[in-house]
């Protein structure tokens, strides 16, 4: 299930970036008639026509890549997050009850829940977004270069300091998730402790 929804990741790239060559064709194209070059209108016109029916068509190619390589990738990191529950029920039931006497049940329950399914959020788009980047990026930044360096160079300082932002902020970004994931195991603890099972 990944396998077939990796293959579509490259498939929708590609579509993803013909897109706005087809774009400038077309407006080349309405560039022609609207200078009056002497070119034929009707011709011209014709041209459109077909580069804007093979815009829809690729547009619909590339959603439809697009749309059963995330089904695909999102269902497998849900059969992971399943897996993985069920390992973990596996394991916890085999433990003595003293461990249970020790742990804090609402630090477990927080793991069971929370972190498992954060998981899975991180599987499936990770696999579905890096793919995509990984691919378009370099791609789409040696399309601009070859339009417009100047261009390329201001959309890459912006990247760099947007890169540059999420490096200062991601450790305190960290640091409040810790403190809210405690935060959640002693709501648990708590409730836990004032209605026990």
């Amino acid at each position: 299930m990944v396998l077939a929804g990796a293959v579509c990741i490259p498939i929708s790239a590609a579509l993803t970036l013909w897109l706005p060559r087809l774009i400038g064709e077309a407006l080349d194209k309405i560039g022609e008639i609207a200078s009056g070059d002497g070119s034929d209108p009707t011709t011209v016109g014709g041209t459109l026509a077909t580069t804007c029916l093979l815009f829809a068509g690729v547009a619909t190619l590339d959603a439809l890549f697009r749309f059963f390589g995330r089904r695909l990738i999102i269902n497998a990191s849900r059969f992971v997050e399943e897996d993985l529950k069920s390992s973990l029920m596996n394991h916890i039931s085999r433990l003595r009850a003293s461990w249970f006497d020790r742990a804090q049940t609402g630090d477990l329950i927080s793991r069971f829940t929370q972190d498992v399914e954060l998981l899975r959020f991180v599987v499936g788009p990770f696999i579905l977004h890096g793919g995509m980047a990984i691919l378009i990026v370099p791609a789409s930044i040696w399309l601009m270069a070859t339009l417009s360096p100047t261009l390329t160079l201001a959309a890459g300082s912006i990247f760099g300091l947007l890169v540059v932002s999420l490096a200062l902020l991601l450790p305190h970004l960290l640091s409040h998730s810790r403190a809210v994931q405690e935060s959640i195991a002693l709501i648990f603890w708590s409730a836990w402790v004032v209605l026990p099972m």
